[in-house]
């Protein structure tokens, strides 16, 4: 194996600063020459809007193969994969990409001690600032151009995996919402003679108390005739000192999904137990659509709800009913608070009414039927768990050469 030698990032790159461009000379739609804004914003799950900047300076443009460095807000963040026009809160890393893989760079700028190391040198203050200076000033283990190509290959194989049960599980997702949806929402269940109900001339009244149109004898029920609340809080101190020191599944907002694997380790005060097949749903506004089946047994913050069904052989159902367009537009219209505002079981959630099939057969044969996508969610997300461990695992002894590459 070559010898491993360590390089100031000086001596091999150099950096572009972005382009700050107010408001009123950005543009929502995307025409010829004008190129995708890349804010801080972008980074953040709540991002909804697009904006362009036009004929933007050369060196603030970044293709998807090139490299960000976040200098204010989120310092250290590495980002890649993207084209377009980059804010001033970002710099480019430039560099010889015949001498130097740029996933490479990539990874190794990600890996704990990169990050940390950068977190230090861009200073504690009300805003941290990673200047480019500090940044170049920074050493990396440069190893052959052969052998970075080898540890990106190694690596990007087991991100692929990631990514290609990320898509499976989407798929998955989108199925069991579209059944749902034709069946529940449009009310073309399969009726006695196994057609579609509402498109085969079932009937369908106007109910009082739901102020729409329902089929007929389906009943009225609230969300607390079906699932149990089970957000108790914990702190830090009852904690086991044992977990303290070992791996804790931390459910963050922003990675909630179907099944998703939450992998922050960290034990954080106010936090809520959840069990595996819990119906998580984010409690402040900009996560209400955020809404998932615990993959595990785990912890989350106090800002999500922890339910359980009643009956747990329906919980197909339960989760795209609490994941309903109509449930979620209801928590923000029961949300309070001026600054984040927030939803709660007991004043708001747990009373709202919901249409509930009189032939319960229809929901047992909907969550058979979804059953098994979920079971297969929920054993990729644990797949994708093991492969982010040897990835993280991996990822330092590869760059420092403790992993042979063969």
């Amino acid at each position: 194996m070559s010898k491993i030698t360590y390089t100031h990032l000086r001596d091999i790159c150099n950096v572009n600063q972005g382009l700050q461009i107010s408001i009123d000379k950005r543009f929502k739609e995307a025409k010829e020459n004008r190129y995708f804004y890349i804010t801080v914003q972008f980074l953040k799950d709540s991002y909804l809007e697009k904006y362009y900047v036009e004929n933007p300076t050369k060196s603030t443009i970044c293709e998807e193969d090139d490299i960000l460095v976040v200098r204010t807000g989120n310092t250290g963040q590495i980002i890649t994969g993207i084209k377009g026009c980059f804010h001033n809160n970002f710099f480019k890393v430039n560099f010889d990409k015949n001498k130097l893989n740029s996933k490479f760079l990539y990874y190794c700028l990600t890996t704990k001690e990169k990050q940390y190391e950068m977190s230090k040198r861009a200073g504690i203050t009300t805003i941290p600032d990673l200047n480019h200076f500090m940044f170049l000033d920074m050493q990396i283990p440069l190893q052959s151009k052969e052998n970075q190509d080898s540890i990106v290959k190694i690596l990007d194989s087991i991100n692929s995996k990631i990514e290609l049960n990320n898509r499976i599980n989407k798929e998955l997702e989108s199925m069991a919402k579209t059944l749902y949806d034709y069946w529940f929402v449009q009310f073309d269940f399969p009726d006695e003679n196994g057609k579609p109900y509402k498109s085969s001339g079932g009937k369908i009244f106007y109910n009082k108390e739901l102020k729409r149109e329902i089929p007929k004898g389906w009943e009225v029920k609230t969300l607390n005739e079906l699932l149990i609340n089970c957000s108790d809080s914990i702190s830090n101190s009852n904690i086991s000192e044992k977990d303290k020191y070992t791996p804790i599944d931390y459910l963050p907002m922003k990675k909630m999904s179907f099944g998703s694997y939450l992998d922050s380790k960290e034990a954080k005060t106010s936090l809520i137990k959840y069990k595996e097949y819990d119906i998580l749903i984010g409690a402040m506004r900009v996560y209400f659509h955020r809404v998932c089946i615990a993959p595990f047994n785990g912890i989350t913050r106090t800002t999500c709800l922890v339910l359980r069904a009643k009956n747990q052989n329906h919980l197909p159902y339960l989760f795209q009913l609490c994941n309903e367009d109509r449930t979620i537009n209801i928590a923000n219209k029961l949300s309070t608070g001026s600054q984040q505002p927030y939803v709660n079981w007991e004043n708001n959630l747990e009373k709202y009414k919901v249409s509930f099939p009189n032939d319960i057969n229809l929901v047992n044969n909907y969550s058979k039927k979804i059953d098994k996508l979920i079971k297969k969610v929920i054993l990729n997300e644990k797949e994708n768990q093991k492969l982010s461990e040897l990835r993280d695992w991996l990822l330092p002894m590869l760059m420092n050469g403790q992993v042979r590459v063969k």
